[in-house]
């Protein structure tokens, strides 16, 4: 099962302004509050400087994100 966040923008507020909110690493789908699309990678590039794009939700590899906590209140998106 995969899990869904609101919003990258969100995680990364609740992390800057010093709210503690934990977040179980894993794989999840970043929604976009404002369009309720999900963030992509177009094209399901492997490249770097690939591109991010707002999709509907699709169970493909390049709608999921891996997030990991790497302590001290800082995670990975991958």
């Amino acid at each position: 099962m995969y899990k869904i966040l609101t919003t990258l923008t969100c995680l990364l507020a609740i992390l800057i302004n010093g709210f503690s909110q934990t977040i179980t690493d894993g794989e999840y789908f970043i929604q976009v509050n404002t369009t309720k699309k999900y963030i992509a990678i177009e094209g399901i590039s492997q490249d770097n400087g690939a591109k991010l794009v707002q999709w509907d939700v699709v169970n493909n590899p390049n709608h999921k994100f891996i997030i990991k906590n790497i302590g001290n209140n800082l995670y990975t998106i991958k």
